[in-house]
This record gives structure tokens, sequence and C-alpha cells, in this order.
């Protein structure tokens, strides 16, 4: 699927900020995939787990913002599933870029914030992760933690949902929380 894609420029993907934007905008994207995707479960129990799994390749994603139910959506991004591998699924854009999202959560390049995406799974309540790493002169940090299970409304209907809140940390200063 990839042949004949044009890839951005490599720097652009150097600069610390860029990565931050885009894990943001993907680690919501992976909340919404992966903790509330029918692929997931048919009923799930409280008291259950979930299991890491990619949506069917060829699956077509289409993420609006905002993502607030009542307003329209001014901007949406669709994406179309490839391959898995391990806690990693393969995803297209129709932009014809593509990335690989770690645990549902991060496209980061670093693996210690790889990990702590994959290191929650499977999901149950009460699970966190914490990974610490350094880029450039700057000390990151980053933490996820299943904080509840619950109904969770969405504009194609209402699901059950493990809630995911990461937090990032960039020289002990809070930068993402969501």
């Amino acid at each position: 699927m990839s042949a004949g894609i044009n890839r951005p420029s490599p720097r652009l993907f150097r600069d610390p900020s860029v990565w931050l934007a885009l894990t943001v905008t993907v680690a919501l994207a992976g909340f919404v995939l992966f903790s509330r995707g029918a692929w997931l479960w048919n009923r799930i129990n409280p008291l259950d787990v979930a299991e890491f799994s990619c949506p069917p390749p060829g699956t077509v994603i289409t993420k609006s913002l905002p993502l607030s139910v009542a307003a329209d959506p001014g901007f949406a991004l669709q994406t179309i599933v490839g391959e898995q591998k391990g806690l990693a699924c393969h995803l297209y854009y129709l932009s014809g870029q593509d990335t690989w999202l770690y645990g549902g959560l991060t496209n980061s390049p670093h693996l210690e914030w790889r990990a702590a995406a994959e290191g929650l799974w499977p999901l149950r309540v009460g699970s966190r992760t914490h990974g610490h790493f350094q880029i450039k002169s700057q000390t990151w940090s980053v933490d996820y933690e299943v904080t509840a299970f619950e109904e969770f409304t969405a504009r194609v209907g209402t699901y059950p949902a493990f809630k995911i809140l990461g937090t990032v940390l960039v020289d002990s200063v809070l930068k993402v929380q969501q």
C-alpha cells in the first residue's frame, strides 16, 4: 500500500513539538479506535480485560474534530488500517502518508514512549504505565492510566469504553493531559 507514497520532509518530524502534536492527535484517535471499537468485544464486564487488536485491514476510519457530539465537524481525517505487528497497527492516511500506531496510543519514534503505550495492554481499570526519556536537553515523562469503564457517546452511537488518561510532562512541566 505504501508504493508511490510521497513522504514528508524528515526535518519536520525531528521537531519534538511536531511529535507531541501528532501523538496527541493519534492518542485521541487510538482511544476511540481501540478502546471503543466493536472489534474488541461484544459486551464487556468492567471486571473483564480487553486484549489489543487492530481493526481488520482495509477498515476506513474517519475522525472528526471537534470531538463534541453537539458540534459540527469542522475537520475530518480518514485513515485506512493496514497490517498489525505485535501491538502496533499500520495506518495509511488518504493524504498519502502512513504511520505505525503503538498500543493504540502513540506514533512517537521514542522507544520508551512506545513501551509505555504498549505496556498498558491488556486494558483493565487500574492499569498504568510510565515512560521516561530525553529529547535533546529536555526530560520527557509520559504516563497512561486506565481510570474507568463507562459508556461513551460518539456521533455514531454509544459504546462501552475503557477511559484512558494520558499525561505528558516536559522538564516536569505539564504539557498534555487528556
